[in-house]
């Protein structure tokens, strides 16, 4: 019973709808809010919290130890340790004077179960696939910003570290030290407020003193160095740089996408494996062949070959075992071979199966 309950597609959903329903309260939380409302609250957050325990419990009892085989169920079920150790420390925190600050990090322990979403959603997890599989990339377009901005920090300590500050110069944004060259142009990296910037760092005489220090130029400003330096600055850096990031992301996503459309993909094997355990509720990897259409015709696309597939079943050549049975994996490749064409059984596929 435990078994089908975890593997049962209305289960899912209700989960799912609970979890919205827990983000809603989520969003009724605010500053200043009246007793009653943080009493619902604390009562709603201990509700979804047990809910979500039980739905942990009923998932062990029925798979197991395979249970924590699957990512996704590991992290169910840290969000449920989380949330429930983050009851307990609220309530500790309550009993002992300590900091606010602490009892309002403990409760973002309850965010997490936002992120649970992210399963049930293909498309995020398509994205989420594609931002993955773009770190090296993106890794390396950082380590070409992070040289691009160390050379201009450089650059605009030398030119600009002695400028006046005025205007949108101050004390933390300047050119003065290295730090805060680097800090600043990684400000104007998102373009935030260069203009500003660029004016302060235009001033020339009588708004400066030309012989502060005895310095070549004072205190004042290089306008043409520093129209040629932001100007090259911004088109390098967040024309061209930044924009690769968004570059790669979309062509992995869009190459995960065509992969999707042509190939077969996790959800697929998944599906397969889950609709089996209802013609095999046993595990023994085999089911008579009286059930086989019924089975072929219970799967999803691309598998699933909807009735009549007699003809179908027939080109699949599928060996017979004793007692008209057929193995799982000889159903699964003779359908992979069927959505793709011809597959050589190779080790990789092996594993995948």
């Amino acid at each position: 019973m435990f078994y089908d309950l975890s593997n049962s597609r209305r289960f899912e959903i209700a989960i799912f709808v609970l979890i919205f329903l827990n983000m809603l309260s989520m969003g009724i939380e605010h500053y200043g809010q009246p007793h009653a409302i943080f009493f619902m609250l604390e009562v709603s957050n201990a509700f979804f919290t047990t809910v979500f325990g039980l739905e942990a419990i009923v998932k062990i009892i029925g798979l197991r130890y395979h249970y924590f085989t699957v990512p996704w169920n590991v992290f169910d079920f840290l969000l449920v340790v989380a949330s429930i150790l983050g009851i307990f420390l609220e309530d500790i925190m309550i009993d002992f004077p300590i900091s606010p600050t602490l009892l309002r990090v403990v409760r973002v322990f309850r965010i997490g179960r936002i992120l649970r979403l992210i399963k049930a959603a293909k498309g995020i997890r398509k994205l989420l696939f594609a931002l993955i599989v773009s770190l090296p990339a993106l890794f390396n377009i950082g380590a070409l910003l992070a040289l691009i901005t160390f050379i201009y920090a450089i650059i605009g300590m030398f030119l600009f570290g002695h400028v006046r500050q005025q205007g949108a110069l101050d004390d933390m944004v300047n050119f003065e030290t290295f730090g805060r060259s680097m800090h600043l142009l990684f400000r104007l990296i998102t373009s935030a407020g260069w203009n500003d910037v660029l004016e302060s760092l235009m001033i020339e005489y009588p708004d400066c003193d030309p012989h502060y220090r005895n310095q070549s130029n004072g205190d004042c400003g290089y306008p043409l160095l520093a129209i040629i330096y932001f100007t090259s600055f911004i088109i390098i850096n967040y024309m061209i740089v930044i924009n690769m990031y968004i570059a790669i992301i979309l062509e992995n996503f869009n190459q995960a996408h065509q992969e999707e459309e042509i190939g077969i993909v996790e959800d697929d094997l998944e599906m397969f494996y889950i609709r089996w355990s209802k013609y095999d509720p046993h595990a023994t990897q085999f089911i008579q062949f009286s059930q086989l259409s019924d089975f072929i015709a219970s799967l999803d696309p691309p598998l699933g070959i909807s009735k009549p597939n007699t003809v179908a079943l027939v080109s699949f050549n599928l060996p017979i075992a004793k007692g008209d049975k057929i193995h799982c994996l000889d159903i699964l490749h003779a359908l992979v071979k069927h959505v793709l064409g011809h597959v050589e059984e190779t080790e990789n596929f092996r594993q995948v199966t």
